[in-house]
C-alpha cells in the first residue's frame, strides 16, 4: 500500500496515483518548490521503480508517482531503507504492535548517485537479494564476527555518526500511529462490511501482519515510503541470518496471538475476569450504581461480558508480547498521562474503555515504584 496525498503527513513524501490524480499532480508541481524535483515512478505492483524528471513521466499510465527524497542519510555513500514489522490484532477496539528489535534493513548495492537514472541500483533498495550486506564495510565486519545482527550493525553506524537512535525510532512510531489514526474510520468501515450480519463478538477476531518501509533524511527526518501487506520472511537455510530473524519474528507473532509454542503460550481466554478489574475502589461507591459516569467506565459492576472478553484479550496479548511493543493504545510511563492528540472527541465507548484500562493497569504496576528514575521511564503498559 502506498499512501497518497489524500493522507497528508510530515512523514509521507507526496504520492499520486495516475491517471486518477493527474490534475492534482499538475497543480501541485506549479509551486517553485517542485521546479527541480525528481520523482520515483512505480508500477502498480510497486516493482520496477525508476527515477524520472517531470517531463519524462507518463501521467496517463496506471502508475504511482512519488516525490523522491534526494537528501538522504547514507551508509558509506549507500542509500538504505528501514523496514518495521507491524502486527494488528484488533480493529474494534484498535490494537497494533511492532517487533521492537527486528527491523529489516536493506542497503542499495551501488553507491548513491543521480548521474544515471537507468542505474536503479544506485538509489533503489528493491529487494533483499540485491541488498549490500553491512558486514562488507570494514568497521561493521567486527560487529558481524561478534554475532551482531544487521540491524544492530546499522544502528551502531548511525550512533557513531553522532545521531540519537531513540529520536529516530520515536519518529517511526509516531508515523505509524498518525497514519493509522487518520485512516481508522476507513479501516473500520471496511472491517464492518466484512463482518456484516455476524454476531458482535466476531468483531474481536482480526489479524494482519505488515512491513512499513522508511528512509532517513540527512537531517534525521524519517519518511514513510510504503506499507507491504505481504512482508518477506524467507527461509534460506538453517543457520542463515535471515532464516534466524524470520523464525524469531514468527515466534513473537504467534506467541502474542496465544499459540502454545513450546508450552509457553497463555491466551486471554485462560484468564479470570478478576484479572482485568482495575477500579476496585470505585466499584463499592453509590455513585457507580447508574454506570453513567465517566469514572465508572471500568467498574466491575458496569463492565458487560463483551467488554470483559475484550479486556482479557488485551491482557493476554500483553502477557504474551515478548519483544513486541504496543503502539496503540499508546503506552504511558509510570505516573504519566497517555497523550490523546490523535483522537477525536467522539471516539466510541469501547475505544475509551480500552485506552483507560491500559492506563489504570500501568498505574497499578507498583513494582516500578521501588526503582530509580531511569527505570521509572520504562513503559510497562
Amino acid at each position: 500500500m502506498v499512501l497518497t496525498t489524500t493522507q497528508p503527513s510530515k512523514y509521507i513524501p507526496k504520492t499520486f496515483v495516475m491517471p486518477r490524480d493527474k490534475m492534482h499532480f499538475l497543480n501541485q508541481i506549479k509551486s517553485a518548490r517542485y521546479k527541480h524535483q525528481l520523482w520515483i515512478e512505480k508500477g502498480q505492483s510497486h516493482r520496477g521503480n525508476q527515477l524520472k524528471e517531470i517531463k519524462d513521466l507518463n501521467l496517463d499510465q496506471n502508475i504511482l508517482v512519488q516525490e523522491f527524497i534526494s537528501d538522504q542519510f547514507l551508509i558509506h555513500g549507500h542509500s538504505f531503507q528501514i523496514g518495521v514489522f507491524v502486527l494488528f490484532t484488533s480493529i474494534e477496539p484498535l490494537r497494533f504492535y511492532i517487533i521492537q528489535h527486528e527491523f529489516s534493513h536493506r542497503i542499495a548495492p551501488a553507491k548513491f548517485s543521480l548521474d544515471d537514472f537507468n542505474h536503479t541500483r544506485k538509489y533503489v533498495t528493491d529487494g533483499h537479494k540485491q541488498s549490500k550486506q553491512p558486514h562488507t564495510f570494514p568497521e561493521m565486519k567486527r560487529h558481524y564476527e561478534a554475532g551482531y545482527t544487521k540491524g544492530q550493525m546499522i544502528t551502531s553506524y548511525i550512533s557513531d555518526a553522532g545521531h540519537n537512535i531513540s529520536k529516530i525510532h520515536a519518529q517511526i512510531y509516531d508515523a505509524i500511529r498518525s497514519v493509522l489514526y487518520s485512516g481508522r474510520d476507513i479501516m473500520l468501515q471496511e472491517y464492518r462490511k466484512m463482518y456484516h450480519g455476524f454476531k458482535p463478538t466476531v468483531s474481536c477476531n482480526f489479524f494482519e501482519f505488515t512491513r512499513w518501509d522508511f528512509i532517513l533524511g540527512s537531517n534525521m527526518q524519517v519518511y514513510l515510503l510504503e506499507v507491504n501487506a505481504s512482508p518477506e520472511l524467507n527461509f534460506q537455510g538453517l543457520r542463515h541470518p535471515r532464516t534466524v530473524r524470520s523464525e524469531h519474528v514468527l515466534f513473537n507473532v504467534l506467541h502474542i496471538l496465544g499459540a502454545d509454542i513450546g508450552g509457553r503460550g497463555a491466551h486471554g481466554n485462560r484468564l479470570r475476569s478478576s484479572n482485568v478489574l482495575v477500579s476496585k475502589a470505585l466499584c463499592y461507591k453509590p455513585m457507580c450504581e447508574s454506570c453513567s459516569l465517566e469514572e465508572c467506565l471500568l467498574c466491575g459492576h458496569c463492565l458487560t461480558t463483551d467488554h470483559v472478553t475484550r479486556l482479557k484479550d488485551s491482557l493476554g496479548e500483553h502477557l504474551n508480547r515478548l519483544q513486541l511493543r504496543r503502539l496503540h493504545p499508546k503506552p504511558m510511563t509510570h505516573g504519566g498521562v497517555t497523550s490523546k492528540e490523535y483522537w477525536k472527541e467522539d471516539i466510541p465507548k469501547h475505544e475509551r474503555l480500552n485506552q483507560a484500562w491500559f492506563e489504570e493497569k500501568c498505574k497499578q504496576d507498583t513494582y516500578i515504584g521501588v526503582h530509580n528514575e531511569t527505570l521509572a521511564n520504562i513503559n510497562y503498559y
